[in-house]
């Protein structure tokens, strides 16, 4: 998945695009630093000293990865107080994104970055869970694999447990398991692709995607078995782990 690649990552720096002139963000920005604290109080009172003394505009200000605007950054670094604030305050929408080429919005930023509060925050203030991004065509469930390999090696340990966290979230919001991609591929079908090729040089990442398909077709299941029955409790990963083992 494409990751907007900053040039300049320095606080307060100016740019010129056309007659455009603008202020990039980097990660020190005691602006970026509130978001990813979840302070939504520091944050308003930060950004508005900003705009106030620079004169600029929202539209002006490019925030370096993960942004490129204050939304993307915080749906993959923030909180639910700071996306609230984001939306209802500042102006920002769950829809951000969705007209440039690539199509992705904020809430596969919070899957790519594995960011569950982010993802819950975006999913009640109305984000689309089945749309299309990437020239391929993916769904969020397409991306949700992409994130676990590109995620992997610096979260060994969890990556499996936040994986299926992300999903029984996303499948709680009713997202659609079966939609196929440009390229005729269920997410399984996409995710057993990715973990054949991965078979010979990184077996144990091979391992995890193997577990996460494997509780991705048995989840869904227990799930529409739960709506038709009286409740049962949900698949717990560990029990699964136990029962494949």
């Amino acid at each position: 998945m494409r990751r907007v690649v900053a040039t300049i990552l320095v606080v307060g720096c100016f740019y010129i695009s056309g007659n455009l002139q603008g202020m990039m963000l980097g990660k020190d920005n005691p602006i970026l630093q509130a978001i990813d604290e979840d302070n939504e109080e520091t944050f308003n009172a930060k950004l508005t000293s900003l705009l106030d003394e620079k004169k600029n505009e929202m539209k002006d200000i490019i925030v370096g990865p993960p942004g490129p605007t204050f939304i993307f950054y915080a749906a993959a670094k923030g909180g639910e107080k700071i996306i609230n604030n984001l939306i209802d305050k500042w102006g920002f929408t769950t829809e951000d994104g969705s007209e440039t080429e690539s199509g992705e919005t904020p809430i596969f930023k919070a899957v790519e970055y594995m960011n569950k509060p982010a993802l819950e925050a975006l999913l009640k203030k109305g984000a689309d869970i089945n749309v299309q991004i990437d020239s391929d065509g993916n769904y969020i469930l397409h991306h949700l694999i992409t994130a676990i390999v590109s995620n992997y090696h610096e979260k060994k340990k969890t990556i499996l447990k936040e994986a299926t966290a992300i999903f029984d979230v996303l499948l709680g919001n009713d997202v659609e398991p079966d939609l196929k991609n440009d390229l005729g591929k269920t997410f399984v079908q996409y995710a057993k692709i990715i973990q054949k090729k991965k078979q010979k040089k990184e077996k144990e990442l091979a391992k995890i995607l193997g577990q996460f398909i494997g509780y991705a077709k048995k989840k869904p299941k227990q799930e529409r078995k739960k709506k038709k029955k009286s409740p049962i409790s949900p698949l717990d990963l560990k029990e699964f782990l136990k029962i494949q083992s």
